[in-house]
């Protein structure tokens, strides 16, 4: 494991993995030889058209857009005779259409050259020979869940799909689990009417909570959303019972100073997986706007899969961590629960005090700009660079850096130099104090009484409070921002 250096700010460096070759699957690809293409291609009709600019990476091209529409339910589920497996499947192809474009100078109308693309020429390709080593399974039946679960497995990932991200209003839709690295399982609870014959209800959801408590370890990664979502729904489950292992916490374990929390960017980063989002794939087959309960368990049956796979594999990964943290980290995660029963609750604001405070700050912050501006002239205080210009320009310095080794001129940085003026017995000049006033109300207004009043007003005086455990800069408890980001995982 590397230590910290002065180049590299983590605690912990967790080099990133290469995109996988064989991710979710490996072909070959075989160019056609044909005298004519464009007739080729008017016989055999090309699956996939891709525009092709010299210098991008076309394998990785057309992995993209083959994830986008290959028909993941039918040769990707292990339980099937259709599944490809290892050993591949030779009736399985593609044609692909490839429009090759370069950069070609011409001439402008002012007279000097300039550069456009344009087509050079058009390939085919023939994609065969289709293996893999994952299987997103879908489950079809309580007794297919029940045979699948009759391991009880010891370590398992859960996560949940919903119809929209505030538990209050909205529907649990689905579930996946994962128990073994590179294998997922979507089991389809309550998809709307046009694909109720999918749908398990709560008779799955029952089975699948029943092996969630039993579980030594349950990974999650925003855990405190899926816990929400299930104690939440009709049945309210309590998660109170469940060992969860959260791997957004186990993530920042590995990289405290890592300002990246999604799921996307972890997988990425620790397995090497790189696939499009589902908005991007839906509107492969014309979905533009969606509900997750308004689409067929078999359009998202890999994201949902895979979801649960890489949090298994994460929570995997981030083991060592979790251990290195030993205390702090049993701790981290014995808050969990109680941290998200406190979020449940709204908490009380007196708007009325919010807004006089509002009221005050707003016109007193136009007045102290006036008055700046008449003392050291028009200089944009938003601007740092500006900032340390001025600072520098009456031979003063904060005597604090920002990581990139400028001064400081943050809020804490201007306090620190008036304070050593002030030990200095050292006159402080007009300016650097209605600066300190200036930088203390914009705290005011923007973090605090601004952001309270502008949440309260829209709940009827009430905001919810994200208590972050972890991404935390002093102490080991921090609150955020309003509920609906909250659930999001920011």
């Amino acid at each position: 494991m590397k230590t910290t250096s002065k180049k590299q700010p983590y605690r912990h460096y967790v080099p990133a993995k290469k995109e996988l070759d064989n991710y979710p699957f490996s072909y070959s690809i075989t160019p056609i030889k044909d005298q004519n293409i464009d007739d080729f291609l008017l016989s055999n009709p090309p699956r996939i058209v891709i525009d092709y600019y010299t210098g991008e990476n076309l394998k990785k091209k057309i992995k993209d857009e083959l994830i986008k529409i290959f028909p993941f339910s039918k040769y990707m589920d292990k339980h099937l005779d259709t599944y490809i497996g290892k050993s591949g499947n030779s009736d399985l192809s593609y044609i692909i259409k490839i429009v090759v474009y370069e950069l070609q100078d011409y001439l402008a109308k002012t007279g000097k050259t300039k550069q456009k693309y344009v087509v050079k020429e058009t390939w085919a390709v023939r994609l065969s020979n289709f293996k893999t080593e994952y299987s997103f399974s879908l489950i079809r039946s309580i007794d297919q869940l029940n045979n699948i679960l009759s391991v009880n497995p010891k370590r398992i990932a859960f996560d949940s799909e919903t119809t929209g991200l505030d538990p209050e209003l909205d529907k649990i839709v689905g579930a996946s689990f994962s128990f073994k690295e590179k294998e997922g399982y979507y089991v389809p609870l309550f998809h709307s009417s046009e694909f109720s014959n999918f749908n398990l209800g709560f008779e799955a959801l029952d089975i699948i909570y029943s092996a969630l408590v039993k579980a030594s370890i349950v990974d999650m990664f925003n855990a405190r959303f899926d816990m929400r979502v299930m104690e939440y729904c009709e049945k309210e489950y309590d998660m109170s019972k469940v060992n969860v292992r959260d791997a957004q916490i186990t993530t920042w374990y590995a990289d405290p100073d890592y300002n990246r929390h999604d799921l996307k960017t972890h997988e990425k980063r620790f397995r090497g997986y790189v696939r499009p989002n589902l908005q991007e794939t839906l509107k492969n087959v014309g979905i533009n706007d969606f509900s997750v309960a308004d689409i067929s368990p078999e359009n998202i049956q890999f994201y949902a899969c895979q979801d649960s796979i890489s949090t298994f594999e994460i929570g995997l990964d981030t083991d060592v961590y979790y251990k290195e943290f030993k205390l702090s980290a049993e701790i981290d995660h014995k808050l969990l629960y109680p941290l998200m029963k406190m979020e449940n609750e709204p908490n009380r604001i007196d708007i009325k005090y919010v807004k006089k405070q509002l009221d005050y700050i707003k016109p007193r912050l136009a007045e102290l700009d006036s008055s700046i501006k008449r003392q050291i002239g028009d200089v944009n205080l938003n601007s740092p660079k500006q900032k340390i210009n001025l600072i520098k320009s009456f031979g003063l310095d904060t005597g604090m850096k920002t990581k990139t080794g400028a001064m400081s001129t943050n809020k804490e940085a201007v306090e620190n130099l008036i304070s050593k003026l002030e030990k200095q017995n050292k006159e402080i000049p007009l300016w650097l104090s209605l600066i300190n006033e200036r930088s203390k109300l914009q705290q005011l207004s923007s973090t605090f009484f601004g952001s309270l009043y502008d949440q309260a007003k829209e709940s009827g005086g009430r905001v919810r409070i994200n208590y972050r455990n972890t991404q935390v800069s002093t102490g080991r408890l921090s609150s955020g921002k309003d509920i609906n980001e909250i659930w999001l995982g920011e």
